[in-house]
């Protein structure tokens, strides 16, 4: 049978055999919450939060809740709570690098629009273009280095 857990009170509920869990997120670790005790294994997650903090209940797969399970038991995290905020925090990062990727693709997709490419046919081409790019790198150490 599978398990709501609301809040201390532990709910049985089931839907398309999938199991409900409710978890807190918070960006740090957090106290275990007084006198709270659900009686199931699940219990560290109603928390007393040391700064604000915001409750949802998800749905996970059994894949990813096991995950979770071993990562805490490795060690790794202190509590659920902490292992699921790192992995929010960590797909947070890669959207934002994905949304810095996006845009320097596009400014460079506006430039070729607007003709400013350069057109490398032969190896001789594409040494001399090389060549400047060093010549100028070198020039900007230089003057990096005869700054006062």
């Amino acid at each position: 049978m599978n398990r709501l857990v609301a809040f201390g009170e532990i709910l049985t509920d089931s839907w398309n055999s999938h199991k409900l869990t409710l978890i807190s997120v918070a960006p740090t670790a957090s106290e275990p919450y007084d006198g709270v005790d659900t009686g199931v294994r699940s219990r560290h997650l109603f928390t007393k939060p040391k700064m604000s903090v915001m409750t949802m209940a998800t749905i996970i797969p059994p894949e990813l809740e096991a995950f979770v399970e071993r990562e805490v038991a490795s060690g790794k995290f202190r509590s659920r709570d902490e292992a699921i905020s790192e992995g929010l925090r960590l797909l947070k990062e890669r959207e934002e690098k994905l949304d810095l990727l996006r845009n320097d693709i596009q400014a460079g997709l506006d430039q070729l629009d607007h003709g400013q490419a350069i057109s490398i046919n032969d190896a001789a081409e594409h040494r001399k273009f090389f060549d400047d790019i060093q010549r100028r790198g070198l020039e900007r150490l230089a003057a990096k280095k005869n700054v006062p």
